[in-house]
């Protein structure tokens, strides 16, 4: 049995091997892309063997993309998958064992990479992206953490930790400030550009704008709605000159806030379902939502696109780094990348390279075939043991017969003696009868 469990255990290191080995086959690092008006992609010094391996694709429950490369990192369950945006190759894997990455977003240098988000317990992570090196490690014992935030130039992770914002050294780790107001959990956390200004958004509705290095309010743009079935802010962005935000909440309307001069905030709807995201450039904005439809929106809120090929379920969606390009991903592993200005496909790929899917599942026939074979040997052995159980209860039957035979054996042999000594005895008895006779 235990020669079958070590021959297992054998198949299981071999495998891990494997797909080490097919990951090693791929590209380790990024090639400048041809444009050279683009920005050179960073390095990557890091691991692409998946952390965790499924049935399928790994469906992404967040999306980011590199302001400063054509870098690509989207977020699974338990790991994080970097791609290249222009050759769609996997550049690396970061691990993420608290589970669910419901939060993914680079600083504005595009040389850090946070993650937050978790299962039963929450945490965020950083990385440097050119080494995949972590660099700051958050738990949390309430539950996923559903907002968060990087600026990198001020050294400073904004964490949402229900109606509180915490906030936290980057080199030290060590809490800075907290920051109260919010009369609902948090659920959006955004930088300004300069990392001056802080905006977050609630589960009611609710709008605040902070100064990040006080923590002192400096406006409540909207208050919390103490309605029961208020929509939830989804999504917090900047516009790149920091003088309005965007925000999305969750019922599909989206919103202007202009922070500067008296002009009015603006509102519409981005889709009739459930908005998922919301993206800004300098040009205008892109939306997805729970249906998978991309729209682009111009800078005052005007549809100027759709794009014709949805994505399947729940979609998220960003510009690239240039403005060229919009990417999106969605709930069954799908990543796409369409051209912004003509809307046509530029790639299509999953969030689980299709060779590593392979490899697993080639990985995953061959130790259920083992585990067969060691479940029949198991039979086999339970089989003989009932034989060898069956041969020993004879054995030990037939022993006891024989036992009792000796016995027997040995009580005729005592009976004869006894007998013998009686003759003797007689005999005697009678010699000695005759001698007195005579």
């Amino acid at each position: 049995m235990s020669r079958f469990r070590s021959r297992a255990r054998w198949i299981r290191g071999v495998a891990c091997i494997l797909v080490s080995l097919l990951a090693l086959a791929g590209p380790t690092k990024a090639e400048d892309p041809s444009d050279a008006s683009r920005p050179a992609v960073l390095p990557i010094d890091g691991s692409i063997d998946p952390v965790v391996g499924g049935d399928g694709p790994a469906p992404i429950f967040s999306l980011a993309v590199s302001p400063a490369a054509p870098l690509i990192a989207l977020g699974c369950s338990q790991q994080i998958f970097l791609y290249h945006l222009d050759s769609s190759e996997l550049l690396s894997v970061l691990p993420f064992p608290a589970g669910r990455v419901g939060v993914l977003r680079f600083d504005a240098s595009g040389v850090r990479l946070l993650a937050a988000g978790g299962d039963d317990e929450g945490a965020v992570q950083v990385w440097e992206v050119a080494s995949s090196r972590s660099i700051f490690d958050l738990s949390s014992d309430d539950g996923p953490i559903r907002a968060a935030d990087l600026d990198g130039e001020q050294g400073r992770v904004a964490v949402g930790s229900g109606e509180l914002l915490n906030l936290y050294d980057l080199t030290t780790h060590a809490p800075q400030l907290t920051l109260r107001g919010h009369a609902q959990p948090v659920t959006a956390i955004a930088f300004g550009p300069d990392g001056r200004r802080l905006a977050s958004a609630d589960l009611g509705g609710g709008l605040r704008l902070w100064r990040a290095d006080s923590g002192e309010l400096i406006s409540e743009i909207r208050p919390t709605s103490d309605r029961p079935a208020a929509d939830p802010v989804v999504e917090i962005r900047w516009h790149p000159d920091g003088s309005r935000l965007v925000t999305v909440d969750r019922d599909g309307a989206a919103s202007i806030w202009p922070l500067d001069g008296d002009a009015t905030a603006s509102r519409w709807p981005v889709t009739s379902d459930e908005a998922t995201s919301i993206d800004v450039d300098d040009r205008g904005m892109v939306s997805a939502d729970s249906r998978g439809v991309v729209r682009v929106w111009s800078s005052t809120g005007a549809e100027t696109a759709k794009v014709e090929d949805p994505l399947d379920g729940r979609a998220l969606a960003r510009f690239d780094a240039t403005g060229a390009a919009i990417v999106a991903g969605d709930a069954h592993g799908q990543v796409r990348v369409w051209s912004r200005a003509d809307g046509k496909l530029r790639s299509s790929f999953l969030a689980e390279p299709p060779r590593v899917l392979e490899a697993l599942g080639a990985i995953r026939n061959r130790v259920a075939s083992e585990e067969q074979e060691v479940a029949a040997a198991t039979d086999r052995n339970q089989a003989a043991h009932e034989i060898l159980s069956t041969a020993v209860a004879d054995f030990e039957a037939s022993d006891e017969r024989h036992q009792l035979s000796v016995a027997s054996h040995q009580l005729a042999s005592e009976r004869a003696l006894r007998a013998n000594q009686l003759v003797v005895s007689i005999e005697d008895a009678i010699r000695a009868a005759e001698s007195i006779a005579t």
